[in-house]
């Protein structure tokens, strides 16, 4: 177990390093290439090479960006008509199963409602512990965030230059 924490921080420390080794193995013949046919020196065709790269990974993240940004507004104004399309299907649905439902016999019908009767109060009865939870940790929250607020104060008193000296003291 220890020895692969090691490993795992061997590795992460020396990432940009093997990152940066394989950029130069790729980039080198590259700038020989332009160094010998453009008679430019080799750091001015490493300063290129490298702004050209960095440029086409900012020009490729913009590209991305735009397109996820217009497919998003797409999304968000075809939301209603995706949405009435939906709720269409559902009442369609619901309909056709009421039909088949209705063909059935009166205990299998009775059946059916007992079981949609129960699993609505399950439902309702899962929401309301789950809004009970929720509103009682909100409030625990709430209760103790003065007192988190003075400890941090108080821990970090000197830090504070806007607190005068008698305030933290007093604490």
């Amino acid at each position: 177990m220890e020895g692969g924490l090691i490993a795992f921080k061997f590795i992460r420390f020396f990432m940009p390093f093997v990152i940066g080794w394989l950029i130069a193995l790729i980039a080198n013949p590259l700038v020989r290439m332009l160094e010998r046919r453009m008679k430019v020196a080799r750091k001015h065709t490493s300063m290129l090479l490298i702004i050209a790269v960095l440029a086409a990974i900012i020009g490729g993240i913009y590209f991305i960006g735009m397109k996820t940004l217009q497919e998003a507004s797409s999304l968000i104004e075809q939301a209603p008509e995706i949405y009435s399309s939906f709720r269409e299907d559902f009442q369609e649905a619901g309909e056709n199963l009421s039909m088949i439902i209705e063909e059935l016999p009166d205990g299998v019908q009775k059946g059916i409602a007992d079981f949609q009767d129960s699993l609505g109060n399950m439902i309702g009865t899962a929401v309301g512990k789950i809004s009970q939870i929720t509103v009682d940790q909100a409030s625990n929250f709430a209760k103790n965030l003065p007192s988190i607020i003075i400890a941090d104060m108080a821990e970090n008193c000197e830090f504070h230059p806007h607190l005068n000296s008698s305030f933290c003291l007093w604490l």
